[in-house]
């Protein structure tokens, strides 16, 4: 079965009609040879269409030969009506409905499971991945909470690897579910029910490397994994510089498998980089963002030691352990003290939680608010993995971070100097030892990091950016 495009088949009513009707300048009485010469017979037409209809109870049926244009205006061509002697003129919309291909009455919509309402209701998971890797890239997982009148669904990002604490981005959580499950769209349809030679040559074939999505749902019969039923080509360029994939639809059963063009723009979250390109920052804000006295108070985690090394312009040959315990305030109820020693002894630091940031006694949680909240710029590193490994060296390394968190989870980043601008930074947690994201940053925010860090240790005022 295929779902035919209406907008394309409104096209067809006015050409039918004024096609049928006898006043359009007929040229009467003529001979199939002389109709040939306007190419309005069977056997020379560029295109026929039979509309079938009924008068009454009875079904009848008319045929349209459409042959040459008219020479006396570029909209304008020649028809005749099967059973007719007589050739009309007639001003059309045929080039932009009955002339297009086959292809362009079937309506590119590729999958249209849910609303959005329905869609965040019932995923449970989507993962994306390349064909033929052992494990997809990135996907997004739900959980649900049921009270006693309502239910909440929690999204959270997922990866093979699942990365701590990364909760969802909205942006993210809304393309992936309404791109993909509430309105799945092409752009147009490229190719019905390809042979095996048209499937290579999109470059969805089951020999060409491609993408995959899966999807499980929420299912009170037990659960039920549902399959897209698509093929994603890689990403391509056109000459125009507008990118796109190729898809091939559901190649079982009894549907009409399609390719159907969808637009790169639209969908370039489905690419690995940038999926991690969003990541890169987000990663950073959940790992240790939530100031101490939040994550106690929740009951979270919580940071336990943040050891820094500093190398760059604003502070050199700095390392030391920062040592954070917080108790509770000793005069107001439900409030805590942050209290910070270091490994060398050089350091001690005593916060009070309850008051204002920019506060001199608020000195390490004023420092600790600049390394977590100034904005990182949000570039993924486009470099091989050969040049990321020639960058890491002892001399290149301008900044670097553990982050310990009370339950013994350990964040590292280390920053390396790409140019006197720029900076990457590897991002990962310690237990696994393959870096997780990898991103770019300015030398300038190092060294604004940097400051801060010297403003600490020397006693001047940190301040708050």
């Amino acid at each position: 079965s295929l779902d035919l495009d209406d907008s394309v088949l409104s096209y067809l009513r006015v050409p039918v009609l004024i096609a049928m009707c006898t006043s359009n300048t007929p040229l009467r009485n003529l001979t199939p040879e002389q109709m040939a010469t306007y190419h309005t017979t069977p056997e020379t037409c560029i295109a026929s269409f039979t509309v079938e209809y009924y008068e009454g109870a009875t079904q009848k049926s008319q045929t349209v030969y459409i042959g040459d244009r008219s020479p006396s205006s570029v909209s304008s061509r020649f028809v005749s009506v099967a059973g007719r002697n007589s050739v009309y003129e007639i001003a059309s919309m045929l080039e932009s409905g009955l002339l297009i291909p086959k292809e362009g009455f079937v309506n590119p919509l590729i999958n249209s499971m849910y609303s959005e309402t329905e869609a965040v209701y019932a995923i449970k998971t989507i993962m994306i991945g390349n064909s033929g890797a052992p494990k997809p890239y990135i996907g997004i997982g739900a959980t649900k909470q049921e009270f006693q009148d309502s239910l909440v669904i929690k999204h959270t990002v997922r990866f093979p690897d699942i990365a701590n604490g990364v909760s969802a981005d909205t942006t993210y959580i809304s393309d992936v579910i309404t791109k993909l499950l509430v309105s799945f769209k092409g752009e147009s349809v490229v190719v019905i029910d390809p042979t095996a030679e048209e499937k290579e040559k999109y470059g969805v074939s089951i020999n060409s490397s491609t993408k995959t999505i899966y999807i499980d749902t929420f299912d009170t019969s037990g659960g039920k994994s549902l399959d897209l039923g698509i093929t994603i080509s890689q990403l391509q360029t056109d000459e125009e510089g507008n990118s796109y994939y190729y898809i091939l639809t559901s190649d079982e059963g009894s549907d009409i498998p399609l390719i159907v063009r969808i637009s790169g723009k639209d969908y370039e979250f489905l690419e690995e980089k940038n999926a991690i390109k969003w990541i890169a920052t987000n990663s950073i804000d959940s790992g240790f963002t939530k100031y101490i006295y939040e994550n106690e108070q929740e009951g979270e985690s919580g940071v336990a030691s943040i050891e820094i090394l500093s190398n760059t312009g604003a502070l050199r040959d700095f390392h030391d352990t920062f040592y954070l315990s917080t108790a509770p305030h000793p005069t107001k109820e439900g409030k805590l003290t942050l209290t910070v020693t270091t490994q060398s002894g050089l350091y001690t630091f005593a916060d009070n939680l309850d008051a204002e940031l920019s506060e001199d006694k608020n000195q390490f949680n004023n420092f600790y608010s600049v390394l977590v909240n100034y904005p990182m710029p949000n570039r993924f590193n486009t470099m091989s993995e050969e040049q990321r490994q020639a960058l890491k060296t002892p001399e290149n390394l301008v900044l670097s971070l553990r982050v310990t968190m009370k339950d013994g989870t350990v964040l590292g980043y280390d920053y390396y100097k790409i140019d006197s601008a720029n900076v990457m930074c590897e991002f990962f947690d310690e237990k696994n030892t393959t870096p997780r994201v990898v991103f770019d940053t300015t030398t300038e925010h190092i060294n604004i990091l940097a400051t801060a860090l010297k403003q600490l240790i020397s006693g001047e005022k940190v301040e708050k950016k």
